[in-house]
């Protein structure tokens, strides 16, 4: 994007409605969740209980198992089993709009992962909340922190931060720990040694800018080093807060994820935030029955975020993204698992919109259905919402005009409807 798409971009964003007295702002926040391995939706949010077509869980009280609607989100239930999973609906399914049926074009993990991020085919381009932090948190250290090392930044990478997958990030901002072993004096720079790093660094800039200025390309270039240097001296400033959360030489799981998610949002240290669930058996070929599990546990979390956001008062301020870049097929394969199947769920959550919602649907072989996608009302002669329609979406949501990042794609509107 170039500075005149940047300012037609934000000029869209500032005029997109009216702000009258019952106006919604966009969200200021996004936080953006993938249950990284393709999640089982029957499981939870597009139950099939009756379907001769799908192996999942059956509506069967002797063993729990049930369809249960709470807070207008209709979801397969299990209280014994999977009971965060009725505790998140329970609790803030008044805050959730649950999407079926977006349709994915892929059954690669990578391909779909790059999809459902940026809402393009494309490997180049950035993804949703890079986007958002690149427009709205220039202000800040960081626009977007990458949690699990999954974000697309594109062009606009002077705006990301990642924490690592051992949380190396502590490390680059606090020399206190020591590192393998070795005693923190020996390599903790000292105020002259820090000095003597930005000067070096000025004077590359400075040399690059004299020797290449005059091209767009180049001038970008310097002009994105420059603010790479303001942001990072900005996050070690700022950061401390962040690096306490941080455990070094440590994977982080969704407890610590949200932890970091919260500090980062409340200390104005980034705008958006992605992270994924890693827990690799969303992956469930060899068994499915591994997915209940996992959706509790996922729920369970998303409850702690929520509760969060909300005692923190940022909530209706902040849109939560849950999703996964596929689905299961819709039978069981011959060692008791399922494989990939084209087709995802998402949960959008707070950022003022309209909650307990189900938009778009899939039939009793877990195909996705045509919609309106300006009402999310199933119509025949509507079209499919795909991964692009549902980035759009989230972009319009945000306040962001899609077309600049995702020319022609239609927006699903009934998101904001």
């Amino acid at each position: 994007m170039n500075r005149r798409q940047f300012l037609v971009s934000s000029a869209a964003a500032a005029t997109m409605a009216p702000l009258g007295a019952d106006a919604v702002l966009p969200p200021k926040n996004l936080v953006f969740v993938v249950a990284k391995g393709g999640w089982d939706t029957t499981w939870a949010l597009d139950p099939k209980p009756d379907s001769p077509y799908v192996d999942g869980p059956t509506a069967d009280p002797s063993v729990g198992e049930r369809v249960h609607t709470e807070n207008g989100i209709r979801f397969a239930s299990n209280p014994e089993r999977r009971p965060y999973v009725d505790g998140l609906f329970r609790r803030w399914g008044h805050r959730i709009t649950v999407v079926n049926g977006i349709w994915m074009g892929s059954i690669v993990h990578h391909g779909c992962l790059n999809r459902i991020l940026t809402g393009s085919r494309e490997t180049d381009r950035p993804d949703l909340t890079v986007i958002h932090g690149f427009l709205h948190g220039s202000d800040l250290p960081l626009g977007n922190l990458d949690l699990s090392g999954i974000s697309r930044p594109g062009p606009l990478g002077h705006g990301t931060g990642r924490v690592g997958f051992r949380h190396q990030l502590r490390m680059l901002l606090d020399h206190s720990d020591g590192f393998q072993g070795l005693d923190p004096d020996r390599i903790r720079p000292t105020r002259a040694d820090r000095q003597d790093v930005q000067d070096y660094l000025a004077r590359r800039m400075n040399a690059y800018a004299a020797r290449r200025s005059g091209s767009p390309h180049d001038d970008r270039a310097a002009s994105t080093f420059a603010t790479s240097l303001r942001r990072a001296g900005a996050l070690r400033d700022e950061g401390g807060p962040l690096t306490q959360s941080l455990t070094l030489g440590t994977a982080p799981d969704l407890h610590q994820n949200i932890t970091l998610t919260l500090a980062a949002l409340t200390r104005g240290i980034c705008r958006s935030v992605v992270y994924e669930d890693q827990q690799v058996g969303w992956d469930s070929h060899p068994t499915n029955a591994v997915q209940g599990g996992l959706w509790n546990n996922l729920c369970q979390r998303l409850v702690q975020l929520l509760d969060g956001l909300d005692r923190h008062g940022i909530l209706e301020e902040t849109l939560v993204v849950v999703t996964s870049e596929m689905t299961r097929t819709p039978k069981l394969n011959g060692d008791g698992g399922k494989d990939h199947w084209p087709w995802t769920s998402a949960m959008v959550i707070g950022g003022g919109l309209p909650g307990g919602r189900v938009l778009g649907a899939t039939d009793d072989r877990t195909l996705g259905l045509p919609l309106n996608l300006d009402d999310g009302q199933l119509d025949a002669t509507g079209a499919l919402c795909g991964y692009d329609n549902f980035a759009a979406g989230i972009l319009s949501t945000l306040g962001i005009d899609p077309q600049p990042w995702l020319p022609g794609v239609e927006v699903l509107g009934a998101l904001r409807a």
